[in-house]
């Protein structure tokens, strides 16, 4: 986990980083696109 105890705000300090999971949404859009334009 990320050191984020210099941050000023509490809520940024208790930030949790979703990782790879917020890239699924944007992944599976475009390769559906993909697909779509290859057929």
């Amino acid at each position: 986990m990320t050191d984020r105890s210099y941050l000023p705000y509490q809520s940024a300090r208790n930030f949790q980083d979703r990782g790879m999971a917020k890239w699924a949404g944007f992944f599976l859009s475009e390769h559906s696109t993909a697909l779509a334009k290859k057929n």
